[in-house]
């Protein structure tokens, strides 16, 4: 379970963060973690720059206490107690079915809760975000835990059935080109029902130095596509209860 301060209480011969922090700080001088994301956890890799073993022994604890942190939650009944963004977060989720009770006594970051039948969490690639899964697999809220000692913080966002994807199309040819796509997820998979090319000549230089068209607009016209057809699509609580509309 977790303690106030996001460290792992020992309860069944589990590590705790000091536990790490000393198996670490005995390791070879001179590295430094690396993380590499996978769907297990955190895998963490290790690279020479620091001269001071404490430094590194501190980030490599920090990041097993994060993936520690992730499995723990995944594991537990608890859901994170700030929903404040979108406000609907939390009146979402209750219409689907979720019942909140109080924050635990000693980790005001985590309510008790209770969930539908077939609804579970499940842990992303990366260890400070985990999905609430529905019954039918649709992802309905993204839950974010970055459980470090130092900077330990939760919070959850209600996820909306519609969402619009932007794919930049890189040919070779300049400028590159691209679509804005609808998405959406009511049948479980991602399924894109519209897509809308580039609809302006105005050229952007994208982080990566590659020239590409402007995508607002090809955005816009997906989102008037959205709002003819389903005008609340911005809001969580929307158009996930049978029966729907079929785009």
């Amino acid at each position: 379970m977790l303690d106030n301060q996001g460290v792992v209480v020992d309860v069944q011969g589990r590590r705790s963060f000091e536990d790490d922090l000393n198996a670490v700080a005995g390791a070879p001088r001179a590295r430094v973690p690396t993380r590499t994301d996978t769907n297990d956890g955190v895998l963490i890799t290790l690279r020479r720059v620091h001269d001071d073993p404490r430094e590194d022994a501190l980030a490599v604890a920090m990041l097993a206490q994060e993936s520690e942190g992730q499995k723990e939650l995944v594991e537990s009944t608890a859901l994170p107690a700030d929903m404040k963004r979108p406000p609907e977060t939390r009146e979402a989720l209750v219409q689907a079915g979720v019942v909140f009770g109080e924050p635990y006594k000693d980790d005001s970051v985590f309510l008790r809760a209770t969930v539908p039948a077939g609804w579970k969490k499940v842990p992303s690639s990366h260890s400070m975000w985990s999905d609430l899964v529905d019954a039918e697999g649709r992802k309905r809220a993204a839950i974010f835990y970055k459980a470090s000692f130092h900077d330990r913080s939760a919070h959850m966002v209600a996820l909306t059935r519609f969402t619009i994807e932007v794919e930049y199309l890189d040919t070779g040819a300049r400028p590159a080109t691209g679509r804005a796509h609808v998405v959406d997820v009511f049948y479980g998979e991602k399924r894109v029902v519209h897509s809308t090319n580039w609809q302006s000549d105005r050229v952007v230089v994208l982080p990566n130095g590659v020239e590409c068209r402007e995508y607002e607009n090809a955005r816009g016209m997906a989102e008037e596509w959205l709002r003819d057809r389903y005008p609340s699509w911005r809001d969580p609580r929307a158009y996930w209860d049978p029966p729907s509309k079929d785009v």
